[in-house]
Formats: C-alpha cells, structure tokens, sequence
C-alpha cells in the first residue's frame, strides 16, 4: 500500500510551494493522484458490496426459515395416522445439501395425492424459494435422544420429518443454490393422560396407546395401515385413495375409501402371508360402492401379486347382475348369493362367516339373505387377504372381470363367526369412530380402515 503515502507526499510538496506560487497541481501530479484513487475505489466498492449482499442473504435465509417451520408446523396438525397418505414407501429421486435421512425407512414416492405435498414454490421480494418435505418412519427408544430414532421395529414409531428451503443465490452457496433445512419427530400415538380426577371406588384404566404407522409395502404400491394388527397393512396397487369419500358422513375421524379401476392391475393385498382359516370359524366384513357389471370385494388366495395363483376361496364377489356372492371351498365349490341385486352406485355392507357348528352365512346391509348350514370349514393353506380383485374364475356365477370397478373401506377379519346382532351393530354403526370401535370390540384380527 506504498501508494497512499506517495501520494500524501506528493500533495503536501504542492501546499508548501504553494505560498510562494498558487498556480495549483501540475497536470503530472494530479494525473498521479486519480490514477492511485482509481486503484483504491474498487476495493473500497468491494467491501460494501460485499456487506450488502451478506445483509441481503441474512434477510433472505430469515424468510426461508419461516417458510421451513411454517411447513413443519402444517405436518405436525394432520392426523399422525394420515401422515404417509399418499405416498408410498421409497427414496426421493434426490435431496438438497444438508438433508439426512439416515436410519428412515422412507416414504418419498408420489403414490395418489399425499396429505403433505412433497413440493411447492413460491416467491417472496423476487426471490424464488422451493420447499420440499421428506418423510420416513423410525423408532425411537423410551430415553433415547431423537437421533436414536431407528429402523428396528422396537419402541415407540415415529414420523420423521424433514424440511428443506432452497433458494437461488449465484457465487453464495454451492451450485449457487443456498439451502435451509430443519426436521422433526412427530409420534403416531396419542397423548397420554395426566392428573386424571378417578371417581372415588374407580380406578383408572387410561393407557397410553402408540399406533405404529404402517411397515413399508413394496415400491409402486400405497401402505394402508392395519389397526388391529400394526405389522400388517394393505398395499394398494394402482387404486386411488379418497379421504372424503365412505360409508359414513362423519368428520371426526372423516370416512375414507379406496377407488379402483377395474383393471388387472388395480388391487390391494395384505404385506404378510398366514395360514387361512379352515378348521376354525371366522367372519369378514367389507364395505362396498359400484355401479359397474361385477368384480371381487374381497378373498383369501395364494398369491398377493393380484393374478395367478393355485388356491383361492373364501370370496366376496359381485356377480354380473349385482348379487354378492359368497363363495369357499373344500373339495367342491359353494356359493352363497344375495337375492337383491346391489351395483346401484350406493355404499352396501357385505358380511360373510363359516361356523364350525352352525355352516355358511351371508349378510348385507345387516341382514342375513343366505346360508348354508352343512358347510362348517373351507380349504387350508396360506395366503393372502385380497381387496378388489381375486380369482373368481370356474365359480358358477363368477363375472366377467376379476377386478372390480369401484370403491372399498373398511374391510375386517375376525377369527369367530360373528352373530346376526353383531352384524346388524355393523351395519348401524353411522360413524367411523363407532364402527371402529365396534370392529375392536367383536375382536377383528384384520382391520384396514382404508
């Protein structure tokens, strides 16, 4: 910086002559002195650039935080056990700087339209920022600190959430991209009680109740948590789900069902196989809404790949005319079927049971319309409980289509054959909240809200 004192001696040489001859600066020195401003100006220039886009950048990351919570906050008011609607297990394509999804059993992949919008853009002051939520599923042990939340299926399961801003800031960041990114556990349980004020002679049988979010059904099809049974869920292939659409007109929680298409490819099938029931009595129960020609509600088969297979039965099926049917076999086919015809567009209940002492029995609506009293236990093998497709071809009054064209909720097993009285509790439950409670109380081994 030899520069600045050069040019100090220079000027204090012109004011010293200066009292003999006040002609003022020669061209030579004043050219001098310009050419050394023009070298410091811009590094002074530089500096307060360079505050102000640091000013600029802290202002900017300011509001990408509030996007950043605002989303997190939004995720934390939804139902937890709605949470992974809509998507399906699977890693996102990719993820901005500084987004760890470690130990997260993730659930990334579009499947329908997801509760929590995977991403979306908006623009603030010129700016373009893009948020992005990424969620999975871990456990977390009792004690443990968050980042001990896990894929062992052992403790409490949680939601992990994690957010990220992005926002375009050329020469700031890496990939002049600049990144926000916050995260968060969210538990899948609801909150336990405290102080509770027990009547005196009562005491308290309030719990704590964790429901596990629904294990990872296999990439391109959707996890439907099972609630009686929190390892087992429903993996919907191609079938759209519909939050706002089921039996109950209810909000709290709302009824929900599941659209299907009618093609091969359009079905659901529980994640775990287990010997069906043959020697034992059992029941199940399917709600149901179509106006096409036929097609199965619900079955035991073999195979969870929605075709083939070598043994299938225990069926529920719409024929071509509209009557349900139900139908098992042990050595030769039976089938049951409803006298009423039921593909007018509106919600039906199907109910159908074996009984090892009082035979076959089909039910719709709540009301028995067939039965079959020396039928008392159906083929043994293991398998799968199929949604919206089974195979139904050879039967008697088999459709034309495997598949059905329409809507499903609700579907239950239960390892006894239930009463007519118990049905007809079904049928009349008016809610999801009563029929759920209903479905727990006659003690459903299966249970997919869908």
């Amino acid at each position: 910086m030899e520069r600045v004192p050069t040019l100090i001696r220079v000027m204090s040489r012109r004011r010293r002559s200066g009292d003999a001859d006040e002609s003022g600066f020669t061209l030579i020195e004043t050219l001098i002195a310009v050419a050394i401003l023009a070298l410091l100006f811009p590094m002074f220039l530089s500096a307060a650039t360079s505050g102000t886009q640091a000013g600029n950048q802290g202002r900017v990351r300011q509001v990408a935080s509030v996007l950043a919570d605002t989303a997190v906050d939004y995720t934390r008011a939804i139902d937890p056990t709605q949470l992974l609607n809509g998507r399906s297990a699977g890693s996102a394509t990719s993820t901005p700087h500084g987004v760890s999804l470690v130990n997260t059993d993730q659930y990334d992949q579009t499947a329908g339209t997801p509760s929590v919008p995977l991403s979306s853009n908006s623009v603030i002051d010129n700016y373009h920022f893009t948020t992005q939520t990424f969620m999975g599923v871990c456990y977390l042990q009792q004690g443990q600190a968050s980042s001990a939340c896990n894929t062992t299926s052992s403790g409490a399961p949680m939601v992990r959430v994690v957010v990220a801003v992005s926002w375009p800031a050329r020469g700031v960041c890496p990939a002049n991209t600049c990144d926000y990114v916050t995260s968060s556990l969210i538990s899948t349980g609801t909150d336990p009680q405290f102080a509770e004020v027990i009547p005196s002679g009562s005491s308290s049988s309030s719990t704590t109740t964790t429901t596990a979010p629904p294990p990872p059904c296999p990439n391109g099809s959707t996890s439907l948590a099972d609630t009686a049974d929190s390892t087992d869920p429903m993996c919907i292939y191609n079938g759209q789900n519909s939050s706002a659409s089921g039996p109950f007109t209810d909000s709290s929680p709302s009824s929900s069902s599941v659209n299907f298409s009618g093609d091969s490819g359009s079905y659901g099938a529980e994640l775990n196989s287990s010997p069906g029931p043959s020697s034992s009595s059992f029941t199940i129960a399917v709600w149901f809404n179509t106006s096409d020609s036929g097609g199965a509600l619900m079955g035991f088969a073999n195979t969870a790949s929605g075709s083939g297979g070598n043994d299938w039965d225990k069926m529920l099926w719409v024929d071509n005319s509209g009557h349900v049917v139900f139908g098992a076999y042990n050595g030769s086919t039976v089938e049951l079927k409803s006298p009423g015809t039921y593909n007018g567009g509106d919600w039906h209940l199907a109910v159908a049971s074996i009984s090892t002492t009082a035979g076959m029995t089909l039910y719709v609506d709540g009301s028995q319309v067939a039965s079959n009293s020396s039928f008392k236990a159906s083929q043994a093998y293991t398998g799968y409980w199929n949604i919206g497709w089974d195979n139904i071809s050879g039967w008697p009054d088999n459709p034309d289509q495997n598949s059905l064209q329409g809507s499903l909720s609700d579907a239950a097993v239960f390892p006894s054959a239930l009463s007519s009285s118990q049905v007809s509790a079904l049928a009349s439950a008016g809610s999801q909240a009563t029929w759920s409670s209903t479905v727990t109380a006659d003690g459903a081994s299966k249970a997919w809200p869908l």
